[in-house]
């Protein structure tokens, strides 16, 4: 568990449940905790009857928070609209630091709540996930490349421009060696 995490924890250990969204909302999160506390304290809500948070999340871009427990105190819909105030908030803080003036960023492959630096950051990110991968197509026996986002598994289906069908089998050092090899001999046999 990171640090802000941990203090949270500390400071409400009644209403604690770890959270799984980035450190930016700590802030929003740590004022939610407490001014449930407040309500609870002030309703004289004994500390075993405290609502039992299941979940604090990022969902869609915004905060979620779940939480289960026993409404015979007459405090659920103050509880609930404090939750929601906060959920509503976090649609306008930065998930990833905390800055004010964010915004619904809807780029694959998450929606995000991010200020511009932040997205930027999130969008080269995004960038260097881009792999080149290099396989032999079966048909033709050409060495293709292609450029994927993400990850490319072996096994996945690729076409290769001779409209053969490719089982990729990913690139591997000895395969580029191979590969090497081949194209100093193609070229060997073009110049000569």
């Amino acid at each position: 568990m990171n640090e802000k995490w941990q203090t949270l924890h500390d400071d409400h250990p009644e209403l604690f449940s770890p959270p799984q969204c980035q450190t930016g909302w700590y802030e929003l999160l740590h004022q939610l905790l407490a001014d449930i506390e407040k309500v609870l304290v002030d309703g004289c809500v004994p500390t075993a009857d405290w609502p039992n948070i299941v979940q604090i999340k990022e969902k869609f871009g915004r905060l979620c928070v779940y939480a289960h427990w026993d409404p015979k105190y007459g405090l659920f819909g103050e509880v609930d609209a404090l939750i929601r105030a906060a959920e509503l908030r976090s649609s306008e803080l930065c998930e990833k630091c905390g800055a004010t003036g964010a915004k619904l960023r809807t780029g694959r492959p998450w929606i995000r709540t991010l200020c511009e630096q932040c997205n930027d950051v999130f969008k080269q990110e995004q960038l260097e996930a881009t792999q080149q991968f290099t396989y032999i197509c079966a048909a033709c026996g050409e060495f293709m490349t292609t450029i994927l986002r993400g990850v490319l598994d072996s096994g996945t289906v690729l076409r290769c421009v001779c409209g053969g069908e490719t089982v990729v089998d990913l690139d591997t050092p000895q395969r580029r060696e191979q590969r090497l090899k081949r194209e100093q001999q193609d070229g060997k046999r073009a110049s000569g």
